[in-house]
């Protein structure tokens, strides 16, 4: 399920970070903050705050220059090496549709960089994983939360 169409990232941090730094996004503070407190407003203490693995191995690229260091976050966007996981259940590219609250397949963001400091990796309606969208504009691309929730 797709929640609203976001813009990954607006804000220049300039020396400080490329714009398709997941650290610094805007989108991966919007997950920690509003979309957290309006989606779990009854109780959100039963989600638990994980390292999220943001390292180069996590972009599909070995040589990714534009990878960051990692994050503590209660939601989070998925990486590209998530949605090749057969483990996680993305066995091919059908399986990684996502369709939004009208039953539409539609592009979702992920959070490795792309191939540039301004593009950030996505997967199409079709299910495909693409090396770059503009992480100024969000292109009707929507937002496939992950989080890890506590069994008790």
């Amino acid at each position: 399920v797709l929640d609203s169409y976001v813009v990954w990232n607006k804000t220049d941090h300039g020396d400080e970070a490329y714009l398709n730094n997941y650290k610094f996004s805007d989108i991966r503070a919007w997950l920690n903050s509003d979309f957290l407190d309006q989606a779990f407003y009854y109780d959100s203490s039963l989600i638990q705050t994980v390292k999220v693995d943001n390292s180069v191995e996590s972009t599909g690229n070995s040589s990714n220059p534009f990878a960051c260091e990692d994050t503590q976050d209660k939601v989070y966007l998925l990486s590209y090496k998530d949605v090749i996981n057969k483990e996680y259940g993305f066995t091919d590219t059908a399986s990684r549709i996502a369709y939004d609250a009208a039953g539409k397949a539609r592009d979702y963001w992920l959070r490795s960089p792309g191939y540039s400091g301004s593009f950030a990796r996505c997967v199409y309606s079709n299910g495909s994983v693409y090396g770059s969208g503009g992480v100024d504009d969000s292109n009707g691309r929507g937002v496939r939360p992950a989080l890890t929730r506590k069994l008790d």
